[in-house]
C-alpha cells in the first residue's frame, strides 16, 4: 500500500492544541480515563490536559491495519512516488490514457462515468496478471538493488584500507604494463 494519508486513518486520534476543552474531556470519557485534576482537586486547564495526554504515549492505531491484521495480512507501505510498485497505478493509467487522448470538451459527468466504467469492464484479466507480475518483478528488482547496497556498505565499514599505512619498501617492479593501466 502507498503511504497516502487517506489510506491511514488513525481510529482514534488524540486531541490536538486546536482542540477544544469539550472534545479532550469526550475523548477522556471515551478511552475510559478518568479527567486528571490539579493540587486542589480542579480539572486541569485545556493546555494541562493535552501535555497529560502527551505523556499517557498512547500509540496510534490505523483502521487499515486492524482490519488487515484481523484477516491475518500484514501491511507493507511503498516509498513516495514509486507508483510502479501500485498495480492499481497502473491500471488506472491504462484507463484514464485513452480518455486523455480523445478529450471530449462536452462531456457530461454522466457520460465520463460511463466511458471510465467502459474501459474498465473492458481490461482482460490476462492484463491485470501482466500488471501484477510487473508490479511484482519491479520490488523484487528493488530488493535485490537495497541487499546489494546493504552488502557494499558493510564491505566499504568492514574495509581496513583506511587503516593501511603506505609502505615505501614495497618493491612494485614486478607491476606489468597492462596492471598499471
Amino acid at each position: 500500500m502507498d503511504g497516502a494519508k487517506y489510506h491511514v486513518r488513525e481510529e482514534n486520534p488524540v486531541p490536538k492544541a486546536s482542540s477544544c476543552v469539550r472534545d479532550i474531556h469526550s475523548w477522556f470519557e471515551k478511552n475510559g480515563i478518568e479527567l486528571p485534576t490539579n493540587d486542589r482537586g480542579k480539572i486541569k486547564s485545556r493546555l494541562e490536559l493535552l501535555e497529560h495526554i502527551k505523556g499517557l504515549n498512547i500509540p496510534k492505531t490505523f483502521a487499515s491495519y486492524r482490519i488487515a491484521h484481523e484477516y491475518g495480512h500484514t501491511i507493507c507501505k511503498t516509498p513516495p512516488y514509486h507508483c510502479e510498485l501500485q498495480p492499481i497505478e497502473m491500471v488506472w493509467g491504462m484507463v484514464k490514457n485513452p480518455i486523455a487522448a480523445n478529450p471530449n470538451l462536452d462531456e457530461t459527468e454522466l457520460s465520463l462515468r460511463n466511458r471510465l466504467l467502459g474501459l474498465f469492464a473492458g481490461i482482460q484479466e490476462s492484463q491485470l496478471i501482466a500488471v501484477w507480475k510487473k508490479t511484482v518483478q519491479v520490488g523484487r528488482d528493488y530488493r535485490i538493488l537495497y541487499e546489494r547496497r546493504l552488502e557494499n556498505n558493510e564491505n566499504y565499514s568492514e574495509s581496513d584500507d583506511d587503516d593501511r599505512e603506505f609502505d615505501s619498501d614495497t618493491d612494485n617492479s614486478e607491476i606489468s604494463s597492462d596492471e598499471e593501466a
